[in-house]
């Protein structure tokens, strides 16, 4: 990401895999989520991979995740409602959605770089099985 600035701004368009796990661990803490929509955001996400949109139907989706449409459809519109994805209709021929980079995606991002976690030095690790 050499050319490009760090993050997004809020609303902007982004390829979700660019940004490793901090989206989806930023999502899995969303309160505003219900579960399924969680999963379901994840799905279209991993779908996606580099690119910052994914092409799929609603039949597929419930097929994938276990769900009904409708139960689909009320998530995505939810999701769109709220900010998450930008849906482009193509008919009968399935759904482009297109991924809105959110403010809580940074600061979490932020907020986990600063947990210091203790790293053992290769000398104090012991195999319990030897005998040292």
């Amino acid at each position: 990401m050499s050319g490009r600035r760090k993050w997004p701004n809020p609303g902007e368009t982004f390829a979700p895999a660019e940004y490793g796990w901090a989206v989806p661990d930023a999502i899995e803490r969303d309160k505003n989520l219900s579960d399924f929509e969680k999963r379901l955001l994840l799905r279209l996400m991993r779908l996606a991979g580099q690119r910052t949109w994914c092409w799929t139907t609603t039949a597929w989706l419930s097929e994938q995740l276990g769900k009904s449409r409708r139960m689909v459809v009320y998530a995505i519109a939810h999701l769109a409602a709220e900010k998450y994805v930008k849906r482009e209709r193509r008919g009968v021929r399935g759904t482009v959605f297109r991924f809105l980079w959110r403010a809580e995606y940074q600061s979490f991002q932020e907020g986990r770089a600063r947990i210091e976690q203790p790293v053992a030095q290769f000398g104090e690790l012991r195999n319990p099985l030897r005998r040292n």
